[in-house]
């Protein structure tokens, strides 16, 4: 099977594409140090990258589950720590009391002291947390979880219900964040009268019918009862926040080892190899360069004569190549490789006889903008005539010039730096800046060497500032060799006043 010219040169084509879509996927891999960036490049781990995020956004609501549940269980811890202290005293008083050497001003005393810890008791039922809400009041939280019933002497009211909320802090896992009131102070008495003391659920009725008792002079032994179980209730309310809180810190270390597992498992999965990805850039921004730069690297001449003439400022050159098809047409593929805008279809050679029919403006255009980025990556020796012709002729500042001028100064010979040395004798003080970034590229000591040579025919420079960019450039490597001194000095004294 024959492979036509057209064909193999639309591969080339395809192939220098391929690596600049490479080298811009990793530049985005690299700035944003994902290796999935599209579900395209990736679908399964882009999949995987989404179920993972998903589970650290519910471990991360599982933690902040956690600090709320754990905020209010504490503060409930320090309430019924209170309470407890509160119930040991009351019931140290009630002792007291019931000793029958106590004179019926003694009780009077006792009981007025009985009353205190009562309110204070009260006030630790009816406390709000740091949001406001009532903490033994279960879901009616905007309301005070006890009070006294007006209407019936001793008697107490419950305002709160007997929900608890459940917060989910794992996934199996849940804990409530607080207690009823009833569950820990007792339930009132609903039929509006007191029962006897021994009997008694609630502690603020315990409390107040023990007090009334003492005031007069007879006070009833079974209310230790009541205290006794009082005290109980508020212990064993506590104990269970102290176990609720020991399950918080368990299910708080869970979490935090399965968020660090999950980020490393997201990590492998969609965050980029650094050493790799720059390895893959060095080698997808090479192979790309020596694509391009490849169209000037030719072993002949006749693609630098092509470019000169594709830039707009010369006519075709006659030769062997302007007549020939094959040869023109891959020349365009190869301008093709180095444009940006390139249209494969719109860039073949025509044959008219005596040169090429440009089809319109914009190929033109494509064409010149492809010339201008390829001239100054040439390094072909061959081609410094052609250079140097295009470089005399255009004047300073003009995009020809600069590119001319950047291609002469990266093949670096003798010749190449000839011809800027001979422009550099009538330069302006414009090109020194040119000049400064040209012979900044010649690192080559023969080369020097060639040049300083041929400066010692030379009188005078027009600029000064030329002459300063000259004489800085043109010292050999080895600072002892006497000749380059003593020829920049001479450059020196022979400058030409301004």
């Amino acid at each position: 099977m024959r492979i036509s010219t057209a064909w193999s040169q639309q591969i080339g084509v395809n192939t220098m594409l391929t690596q600049q879509s490479k080298l811009s996927l990793t530049q985005m891999q690299l700035s944003s140090g994902k290796r999935i960036l599209t579900a395209a490049d990736d679908p399964a781990g882009a999949s995987r990258a989404i179920d993972l995020n998903k589970s650290l956004a519910d471990n991360e609501q599982f933690q902040s589950n956690i600090n709320s549940a754990q905020q209010r269980l504490e503060m409930e811890d320090g309430l019924l720590q209170n309470a407890t202290d509160v119930m040991y005293r009351i019931k140290e008083l009630a002792i007291q009391g019931l000793n029958d050497t106590n004179s019926p001003n003694d009780r009077i005393t006792i009981a007025n002291e009985m009353d205190l810890l009562n309110g204070e008791l009260l006030s630790l039922a009816n406390t709000k947390n740091a949001n406001g809400e009532y903490v033994f009041s279960g879901f009616k939280t905007d309301t005070p979880a006890f009070s006294k019933d007006a209407s019936n002497n001793g008697v107490y009211v419950y305002n709160g219900d007997t929900n608890t909320r459940s917060i989910q802090i794992g996934l199996e896992r849940q804990v409530t964040d607080g207690d009823p009131g009833i569950n820990v102070f007792g339930t009132p008495t609903t039929s509006g009268t007191l029962p006897e003391a021994g009997a008694m659920t609630n502690v603020f009725e315990a409390i107040e019918q023990f007090t009334n008792d003492l005031r007069a002079d007879a006070p009833n032994t079974n209310s230790l009862d009541d205290f006794d179980a009082s005290l109980e209730r508020i212990i064993t309310a506590q104990s269970s926040v102290g176990v609720r809180l020991k399950a918080l810190d368990s299910q708080n270390n869970l979490n935090q080892d399965l968020k660090i597992s999950l980020k490393s498992v997201l990590s492998n999965t969609q965050d980029l190899d650094y050493s790799e990805a720059i390895a893959r850039l060095k080698r997808a921004r090479f192979i790309a360069k020596s694509r391009t730069t490849s169209l000037c690297t030719s072993e002949s001449v006749i693609v630098v004569e092509l470019l000169v003439s594709y830039s707009g400022n010369f006519s075709l050159p006659t030769g062997k190549c302007q007549n020939e098809s094959p040869c023109l047409r891959q020349v365009f593929f190869k301008l093709a490789n180095v444009s940006r805008h390139f249209r494969p279809a719109s860039l073949r050679a025509k044959q008219t006889g005596s040169g090429l029919e440009q089809y319109n403006q914009e190929i033109g255009r494509v064409k010149q903008e492809a010339a201008f980025n390829a001239v100054p990556q040439t390094r072909n020796p061959d081609a410094v005539g052609v250079l140097s012709e295009w470089f005399e002729q255009e004047s300073l500042g003009t995009p020809a010039f600069e590119v001319s001028g950047d291609a002469l100064a990266g093949i670096g010979t003798p010749e190449s730096t000839q011809e800027i040395i001979d422009w550099a004798q009538d330069a302006p003080d414009e090109g020194a800046r040119n000049l400064e970034s040209w012979l900044s590229d010649v690192d080559d000591g023969k080369v020097k060497e060639a040049l300083i040579d041929t400066l010692g025919n030379i009188k005078s420079f027009e600029s000064t500032q030329v002459s300063a960019v000259v004489h800085k450039h043109t010292k050999l490597p080895d600072a002892n060799d006497q000749t380059a001194f003593s020829t920049s000095s001479m450059l020196s004294s022979e400058v030409k006043a301004p």
